[in-house]
């Protein structure tokens, strides 16, 4: 080989490697394997186990408020009245007389807390996220904006900054989730063998994570 061939062979053999790793990275996040941490590649591993899950996973008939549902149609109809039940509540009005004394923060702690944010709290808070768990609505997970951060570093900044210090609002879009199942039980059943859980955006993470590691250099002082 020539000089100039052996060069096209390492950069060709670089991006085969690059193109398997994040081949290797989808299956993973899709088993959901997090415990398993392997060098090599081992997609026909992580395709198995997707594959193993998702006939566990499969419902082909479940008893919802004391009645069976078997067709796929019936089987959605009940879970989204279930659930709209389910997490709706009657207003109810509250009657608090609480004589309670609170520690309160001084006022450098207080500037401190209302302080504009910086890029390098996004940042270290993006990088404190894990980034193999599953995608909300949005769907891009933490590894998305971890890759593409310098291209999405300023957009975040702003994103901030508007919703802490410009409009005090959280779009529905950054504050809307996506409502799983996880069975409780070997065999399930029953509506109640499922435990739900949210999957909310990585936007949210993000807001929520740099808010956190704030409240958090000054919490000790209130609690």
């Amino acid at each position: 080989l020539t000089e100039q061939e052996r060069e096209e062979l390492k950069k060709l053999n670089v991006e085969l490697w690059e193109a398997i790793k994040f081949k290797e990275s989808i299956w993973r996040q899709k088993s959901r394997m997090t415990w398993l941490k392997e060098g090599d590649a081992n997609c026909a591993f992580f395709h198995g186990e997707v594959k193993i899950k998702a006939k566990r996973k499969m419902v082909y008939s479940l008893k919802i408020g004391g009645h069976w549902y078997k067709e796929p149609k019936e089987i959605k109809e009940g879970l989204y009245n279930f659930f709209k039940n389910y997490f709706n509540c009657p207003a109810r009005k509250w009657r608090m007389e609480l004589d309670l004394k609170f520690r309160m923060l001084n006022e450098e702690m207080a500037f401190r807390l209302e302080e504009p944010f910086l890029m390098e709290e996004i940042k270290e808070a993006v990088w404190s996220c894990d980034e193999s768990k599953a995608t909300g609505p949005d769907g891009f997970n933490l590894c998305f904006f971890r890759k593409s951060w310098e291209i999405l570093k300023e957009d975040l900044f702003r994103l901030m900054h508007d919703i802490f210090f410009i409009s005090g609002k959280l779009e529905k879009s950054i504050n809307s989730s996506f409502i799983t199942l996880i069975p409780k039980v070997e065999n399930p059943n029953e509506i109640l063998d499922f435990r739900p859980i949210c999957l909310v955006s990585s936007l949210y993470k993000i807001v929520s994570k740099v808010l956190s590691r704030r409240i958090r250099e000054v919490v000790g002082e209130v609690v």
